[in-house]
C-alpha cells in the first residue's frame, strides 16, 4: 500500500477504507480474512511522517482445544514514524528507546504494507478458542466436552472412578 508524502496535506491525511489481505502483503496461510478495515491518520512534519491508527480484520483458524474451525477478531494498533532513508545504514543502539518505532522510506513513497502486515500478525492471540468456555475434547471418546468439562461417556466415567482413591469404598457402600 503505497502513499506519496506529497499527497499528505499540512492538516494530515485520514484514511478510512477497506483493503484486501493481499494488498497488505498477507499470504493465504496467514489466515487473515478480508476485508481489512484501515483507520489511519498520517501527519507530515517536513520529511517525517507519523502514522497512527488501527487495522481491523478476522482470523480464520482452529480452536486449540477442540480443533473446530473458528474466526477470531484482530485489532492491531498502528503507530510509527517514517523518515527518509539515508545512504548510511544507522546502527540502532538497543538502549535508545526513541529509535524503536522508526521506519524508513525512499523517494517520496511510503510503503504501509509491511507495517500493517506486521501489526496484524502481532495482534494474533497466542491461544485460539472457539468460545471462552471451550472445554476441549474428551481424551477417552474424542467427542467435544460439554461446558462443565465432564464428558458423560462410559470410559470417562470409569477413568474418573479409578482415579478416585475412595471409589472402591463408595462402591462397597452402595452394594452392601
Amino acid at each position: 500500500m503505497l502513499i506519496s508524502i506529497n499527497d499528505i496535506p499540512a492538516r494530515g491525511l485520514r484514511l478510512d477504507e477497506d483493503a484486501t489481505p493481499a494488498h497488505l502483503l498477507l499470504a493465504p496461510e496467514d489466515g487473515v480474512k478480508g476485508p481489512v478495515r484501515l483507520q489511519l491518520f498520517l501527519d507530515r512534519n517536513g520529511t517525517q511522517v507519523r502514522v497512527t491508527g488501527r487495522a481491523i480484520a478476522r482470523l480464520a483458524t482452529q480452536c486449540h482445544r477442540c480443533a473446530d474451525a473458528c474466526e477470531l477478531p484482530l485489532d492491531a494498533e498502528i503507530e510509527t514514524c517514517f523518515q527518509p532513508a539515508t545512504d548510511e545504514d544507522p546502527v540502532v543502539d538497543p538502549e535508545d528507546e526513541e529509535a524503536y518505532g522508526l521506519s524508513h522510506y525512499e523517494g517520496d513513497l511510503l510503503d504501509l504494507g509491511p507495517l500493517l502486515r506486521d501489526g496484524l500478525l502481532l495482534a494474533v492471540p497466542m491461544v485460539h478458542l472457539c468460545r471462552p468456555d471451550c472445554a476441549g475434547l474428551c481424551p477417552d471418546c474424542g467427542d467435544r466436552r460439554p461446558a462443565n468439562g465432564h464428558c458423560e461417556c462410559p470410559a470417562s466415567h470409569e477413568r474418573a472412578l479409578s482415579a478416585n482413591p475412595f471409589a472402591e469404598f463408595f462402591r462397597r457402600q452402595k452394594s452392601g
